[in-house]
């Protein structure tokens, strides 16, 4: 059955930001597929997450946890930041099990950021006065599926990358349902402590993702090996060429628009 003009202009307007959510979400792989065999566009897109999740966490998460519990948050984002690397090298055997807990941490972050924005699509923190906050929303949330996808994606294989992407979705959905009830939660002390954890985790997991050995596998939905062994953040960034460059500018731009719509 098609819907009347009349129909469809009867639809909340943030329900149908909702739906450009899931959208938006599934772009992801799509956006990799292309990457493959493309070592330029690989590089501009690992410029371009690494940048885009380094503002969100500074320019969001943690002036936010900074706002509950002061300069408790330092020392509680350097744990979820350093712990995991301590922890490797004190017990090496149980590496893989402590990358993959750190990997579990930071995707429960990012899926409590979902809930939030779907309550932003609602009427939490009265969206309604803030008519850009939803685009900036819809444009911040594809480079964080990008980064879930990939960083899934060699240690689930692509059915458990997918996955990840639908409980994104799924979170969403709930933080859309529950709107301004979600209130007490976000500005309460616990998740000002687990918003800073999720920092560190997640700075943790961009300077150290993981790398299949097997690259020829890479569409199967069996996991390949991974690899954790990776140079130091410097060594990384002196690797970086022109199109690393680009996907950085690129970067800078979304975070300059996306701070210019974020209502203050």
């Amino acid at each position: 059955m098609l819907y009347t003009a009349d129909q469809f202009r009867s639809v909340p307007l943030f329900m149908i930001f909702l739906l450009i959510s899931f959208v938006v979400l599934f772009l992801a792989p799509a956006i990799d597929s292309v990457s493959q065999g493309n070592r330029a566009i690989q590089q501009m897109l690992q410029s371009f997450i690494f940048v885009v999740l380094v503002g969100l966490v500074f320019g969001d998460i943690v002036p936010n946890a900074f706002s509950s519990i002061s300069w408790a948050a330092l020392p509680i984002m350097l744990v979820g930041l350093s712990g995991p690397s301590l922890m490797e090298k004190l017990f090496n055997k149980y590496a893989d099990s402590t990358h993959q807990v750190t990997l579990v941490v930071a995707v429960c972050g990012l899926l409590l950021h979902a809930m939030i924005d779907g309550a932003l699509f609602n009427d939490y923190g009265d969206v309604s006065g803030h008519t850009w906050l939803p685009v900036a929303v819809l444009l911040h949330r594809l480079p964080l599926a990008i980064m879930l996808f990939v960083l899934l994606r060699p240690i689930t294989g692509v059915k458990g990358a997918y996955m990840g992407l639908l409980a994104v979705g799924i979170f969403t959905s709930f933080g859309y349902v529950l709107g301004i009830q979600l209130e007490a939660f976000v500005t309460g002390q616990a998740f000002a402590i687990m918003q800073s954890l999720v920092a560190g985790t997640l700075l943790h997991v961009l300077v150290h993702q993981p790398h299949s050995h097997s690259h020829n596998r890479r569409h199967d939905d069996v996991p390949s090996k991974v690899s954790h062994q990776h140079g130091t953040l410097k060594t990384q960034i002196r690797a970086w060429n022109v199109y690393h460059l680009i996907g950085v500018c690129v970067a800078v731009m979304l975070l300059g628009f996306l701070e210019f719509l974020h209502p203050h």
